[in-house]
């Protein structure tokens, strides 16, 4: 173990992997002479973990504690607004629609918000101005996401570097990835609204 102290979680998992070393070390020669019982242990014992793999367990632990806890940080009203927005998938696209069967990309994240009990302006812009500002890597499902320097066009993040969003008259509300191709270039923000 290294000289820079742990606290908290992190300690107490670096603990439990040190105890799982000294419990599966092997004996040395003269001391399975002196004790065969150790020895015998020892033996059916599996092999001790390198430092290395034992950096991988935790690095990875620490990984999945962290994707558990955005997960159930979602809050209700982000799902209720995902989840109708998922719904919508296949509606139309109509400049000005708000639903329930056509939208353009302000009116389905007012109409999704709407459901979860939260009011929003119809307009791409003035949508970015609600909620907390937050940053690509911090997304979760329900933040708003926009792009364009002018702000004008916004879609509801579901997870997984996707959105649901209108785009334009030529397609209907439709999943897209926000993290690759073109929707990675035009992306300026993103907005936590519940």
């Amino acid at each position: 173990m290294s000289a820079t102290r742990k606290s908290g979680p992190a300690q107490a998992t670096l603990a439990l992997c040190a105890a799982a070393v000294t419990a599966v070390t092997v004996a040395t020669p003269a001391e399975a002479a002196a004790n065969p019982r150790q020895m015998e242990v020892a033996q059916k014992s599996k092999p001790a973990l390198t430092p290395h793999q034992l950096h991988v367990l935790h690095v990875q632990h620490m990984k999945n504690k962290k994707a558990k806890a955005a997960a159930s940080s979602v809050s209700r009203k982000a799902r209720i607004a995902v989840n109708y927005a998922k719904a919508q998938v296949g509606d139309a696209y109509r400049y000005g629609g708000s639903g329930p069967r056509a939208f353009d990309c302000s009116g389905l994240t007012m109409a999704a918000w709407r459901q979860a009990g939260v009011k929003l302006p119809h307009r791409a812009k003035s949508q970015f101005a609600r909620g907390k500002k937050v940053s690509r890597a911090a997304l979760r499902p329900g933040d708003l996401v926009f792009f364009y320097s002018s702000k004008s066009h916004v879609g509801v993040y579901i997870g997984g570097g996707r959105m649901v969003h209108a785009a334009n008259p030529r397609r209907d509300v439709a999943i897209d990835k926000i993290n690759t191709g073109y929707w990675k270039k035009k992306f300026v923000g993103a907005r936590r609204i519940a």
